[in-house]
């Protein structure tokens, strides 16, 4: 009667609540398999939210930088630190001179130089170790020390106001 032995009947005509439970063991292993992939993406984000929200929240501490009595030039001495960057502001008035110039131990050290009041960057002034410029008008200026590839690079600043 029967084509094949008995025992591989089984196999080839399986019974519906057999199939039943194959369908049901797929779709727990599906929905475990779904549930352990939106875990590991809501692990993800929250990683990704605290890491701009901590960097969010670095505070910019900027130092004056002063001139002695009589004099137009101030020297200013540090290190990069590990954030990345020293701000250092000073005051100056539309139609002067301002001249930068910065030294590294390691040739990595850079500067920027914008206006603190109005967010303007100086034309030339990104990413430079020398510059020389007319500045545009009267408010503190902004200067950002960093270093390229390099944290910890120690420097020295000189800044002149004529």
């Amino acid at each position: 009667m029967y084509f094949f032995p008995r025992k591989y009947y089984f196999v080839i005509r399986r019974p519906a609540a057999v199939m039943n439970r194959v369908a049901a063991e797929r779709r727990k292993g599906m929905k475990r398999l779904t549930r352990q992939v939106s875990c590991a993406l809501l692990l993800s984000c929250m990683f990704l939210w605290m890491t701009t929200l901590s960097a969010a929240q670095i505070k910019r501490t900027y130092r004056r930088i002063n001139f002695a009595r009589g004099s137009s030039t101030a020297v200013v001495k540090g290190r990069v630190p590990r954030d990345g960057f020293n701000y250092y502001y000073l005051k100056a008035r539309a139609g002067q001179t301002l001249t930068a110039r910065i030294t590294s131990a390691k040739g990595t050290a850079v500067f920027t130089i914008i206006g603190r009041q109005s967010n303007n960057l100086l034309e030339g002034a990104a990413a430079v170790t020398d510059w020389t410029g007319e500045l545009p008008g009267s408010e503190d200026y902004a200067l950002h020390v960093g270093a390229q590839g390099v944290m910890g690079d120690t420097y020295t600043l000189e800044v002149t106001i004529r």
